[in-house]
């Protein structure tokens, strides 16, 4: 909840996300003084400031506060079974920009059972199949941020 206190008209709270710079105007009911910040991302990091709008039109910002969510807890060992529909969507790949790349899938080829049909592998083919090119040494990895 972010709260404030000043004596104009109007107020709007203005939200950047840092990392896309991502802008979002939250119009303030008249008389509030303060407005809850939802549906922010686990891990981000925040700007926020208060505009006022006096009654003869100008405006005036509040000093601007930069603040980061925290990342979820989460229970180590980490497992995953890449099955459900958020399983494995929080990694991040790199590679050396060679062909053999992490990917979250089901190759074709590979073996699965009814109750595993989903895979982290490597691939040379963007995921079709695990095959990989194997003639030279090559990066590539995934991470999870916790």
């Amino acid at each position: 909840m972010l709260t404030w206190s000043g004596a104009a008209e109007s107020f709007e709270v203005v939200l950047t996300e840092k990392a896309s710079e991502t802008v979002t105007n939250i119009e303030v009911e008249e008389g509030q003084l303060a407005v809850a910040l939802g549906d922010l991302v686990a891990g981000m990091g925040y700007t926020v400031y208060v505009k006022g709008t006096c009654e003869d039109g100008t405006t005036q910002n509040s000093d601007a506060l930069s603040f980061f969510v925290p990342a979820n807890a989460v229970t180590l060992p980490y497992f995953t079974d890449f099955n459900s529909a958020k399983s494995g969507y929080d990694f991040t790949f790199s590679s050396d920009n060679t062909q053999n790349e992490w990917t979250i899938g089901q190759a074709t080829g590979t073996e699965s059972d009814a109750n595993q049909t989903g895979a982290m592998y490597i691939s040379n083919d963007g995921g079709i199949s695990n095959s990989y090119n194997s003639g030279k040494a090559t990066m590539a990895y995934s991470v999870l941020k916790f």
